[in-house]
């Protein structure tokens, strides 16, 4: 009875470790690591490399690690633990207090005057750090629109992969309008049209692109719609695609943001795994019943 209850269990042991490979296979999906600040303090600021679609007009910006992005997309940064609204000093709030630049030329904005209406700077909208905490996105849904986006490698294709997130939406200070907020989401080789500058980013559906869309938020003038969690599913065609999530809202000119935070993306055990490992272990359970002594044997005996 022994050896055959460990020939079983040295069957199921390979089956019981499958769930190990579902690790999250994106990088800095919390957005705390950004680089390149210099001698400048960390603070909120816009990334990447924003272009204007003929040459790149901020060259120099911080960078999101394992993230791109070429639209009007920023890090949000929190300085102190729970930090929810605008003030923390020039330069190193998680929102910044000072006057939001409005000119309308790009290339002349200082990034660090933008900012979010919430508590801290007039309105109390009950504006809240991400659920994971620390830095999250801000995305202009309505100007510069272009995703943010990553090559995610090491898939199989075939295989199912669950996709996690936590997003929320908010307007920018110095705007004054009711606003709608989404998230499209791609996977796939996610090729985009972009825009300069009003207006909004479309994908260009190739034929391996998965895209699916949250539902649309409206967020009240100067206000915040709280953080949710979206799970989506992706099937995997190659070892090697593009994430890219691309925000978009309405009005022109009224700045709606989306905000993300906390992304994960791991592989799901196929539906045949789960029953062969539940087979498994209910054989190992029916080995250790029939070990059971014979009560009613050892009473006679007795």
């Amino acid at each position: 009875m022994r050896i055959r209850f460990l020939a079983l269990l040295a069957a199921v042991m390979p089956l019981a470790a499958t769930p190990a490979f579902a690790a999250n296979l994106i990088v800095n999906g919390d957005f705390e690591s950004v680089t390149g600040f210099g001698s400048n303090p960390a603070h909120s600021t816009l990334i990447g490399t924003y272009s204007n679609g003929t040459a790149a007009v901020n060259p120099n910006l911080p960078q999101a690690t394992g993230w791109d992005t070429h639209g009007y997309n920023f890090i949000m940064m929190e300085t102190s633990p729970g930090n929810t609204g605008a003030d923390d000093g020039p330069l190193n709030g998680a929102y910044t207090n000072n006057t939001p630049d409005l000119n309308p030329n790009i290339s002349e904005r200082d990034p660090s005057r933008f900012s979010l209406w919430g508590p801290d700077n007039g309105s109390a909208n009950g504006m809240t750090t991400s659920p994971t905490g620390g830095s999250f996105l801000a995305a202009d849904a309505a100007f510069g629109n272009e995703p943010i986006f990553q090559v995610i490698n090491g898939l199989e294709a075939g295989t199912v992969y669950k996709l996690t997130f936590w997003w929320a939406a908010a307007q920018q200070a110095g705007y004054y309008q009711d606003t709608t907020e989404a998230w499209s989401v791609c996977f796939g080789t996610c090729d985009f049209t972009r825009v300069d500058y009003d207006g909004l980013a479309t994908y260009n559906v190739g034929p391996n692109d998965e895209i699916y869309t949250t539902a649309t938020v409206t967020t009240p003038e100067k206000g915040f719609i709280p953080w949710q969690m979206e799970t989506m599913y992706f099937t995997a065609t190659s070892t090697s695609q593009t994430l890219s999530l691309l925000s978009h809202g309405t009005p022109i000119g009224q700045p709606p943001f989306a905000l993300l935070d906390g992304l994960n993306m791991e592989a799901i055990p196929e539906p045949t795994t789960w029953a062969m490992m539940l087979i498994g272990f209910g054989l190992i359970g029916g080995v250790m019943r029939g070990r059971r002594p014979d009560q009613k044997g050892l009473q006679q005996a007795l």
